[in-house]
């Protein structure tokens, strides 16, 4: 799970998931980060993975990301992507980014960029 000086914390809404990983020695937490009693400017590193697309703002995420980063801290969203051969492939029926209703918008690396850019994020 990384060098012993990084201090891991994982967060999930899904309880079921949360105990399964709680069951691995993981160190999870049920609770959305706009909800969590993390300080802010805690993290170096926040990884979204399949997330920014379900929540119901991703803004108001965004938001707690830059507050929760510390000074040079990087984020890395991973996400449903409409503009790769895939998506353009199968654009108008059976793309996997079609996933109602557990996925409330989609991205491209344009508007993602542009809602990173409007938090105060790079």
């Amino acid at each position: 799970f990384g060098p012993k000086t990084w201090n891991l914390v994982g967060i999930d809404g899904d309880e079921r998931a949360v105990l399964a990983g709680q069951a691995q020695g993981l160190p999870l937490q049920k609770v959305s980060l706009e909800e969590s009693k993390f300080e802010e400017i805690s993290f170096g590193l926040i990884f979204l993975i399949m997330t920014i697309e379900q929540v119901s703002n991703p803004k108001v995420l965004l938001r707690s990301v830059y507050q929760k980063l510390k000074p040079g801290g990087k984020l890395v969203v991973v996400t449903n992507n409409t503009r790769t051969t895939s998506s353009y492939f199968f654009q108008g029926r059976h793309w996997g980014g079609y996933d109602f209703p557990r996925r409330n918008y989609l991205f491209n690396e344009a508007n993602l960029v542009k809602l990173v850019e409007a938090v105060g994020l790079k």
